[in-house]
């Protein structure tokens, strides 16, 4: 081990045993991210998934062309959800469905409310390109702020591989702890 890597490991581990205990304490109490929604009744919890399952449903369909046609082809009608079982007859999206709409096809916002773009390098065939606008990153990084692990991570060094900023599958990770 090198003097730098001792270091870094000596800073995490004197890191790590000071705030443990502080992390467990806060811990307890912040039991939850969402008391109300977490907290609901089952019945009530199920009633307020459905709604947002037929929200969205119908956003996607009336809001992007690719949606509309794949439910279309299916014979899958958003305005007729009736229980959250229904969810079995909505198709998949799957990275083709990316692909053969790039690079903006699939956005259901204008492109003026983009504020970041996510995008794959294409080195298996095309590109995939995702769209952010400002909510969902804000969602994003409460999503993250909600998980466990955050107060220590913020206290230990975090290095983020090179690169791995622009990755989708850690960047609200990554914005949540420079926060």
């Amino acid at each position: 081990m090198d003097d730098l890597t001792k270091k870094l490991t000596a800073c995490m581990h004197d890191n790590l045993c000071a705030v443990l205990p502080i992390f467990q304490e806060k811990e307890k109490k912040k039991m939850f991210f969402d008391k109300e929604t977490e907290t609901m009744p089952r019945r009530e919890l199920e009633k307020l998934q459905l709604e947002r399952l037929k929200h969205i449903a119908v956003y996607c369909y009336e809001k992007v062309k690719m949606y509309h046609d794949k439910f279309d082809a299916v014979g899958f009608d958003p305005y007729k959800i009736k229980a959250l079982s229904d969810i079995k007859y909505i198709p998949f999206t799957t990275k083709s469905d990316f692909r053969d709409n790039y690079p903006f096809g699939m956005l259901a916002v204008p492109k003026r409310d983009i504020v970041r773009i996510h995008a794959s390098s294409g080195t298996t065939g095309k590109p995939t390109v995702v769209g952010y606008t400002k909510n969902d990153l804000e969602m994003w990084s409460d999503c993250m702020d909600s998980l466990p692990p955050r107060e220590l991570l913020r206290t230990t060094p975090y290095r983020s591989p090179s690169g791995t900023d622009c990755l989708r599958e850690r960047w609200g990770f990554t914005m949540d702890l420079k926060r």
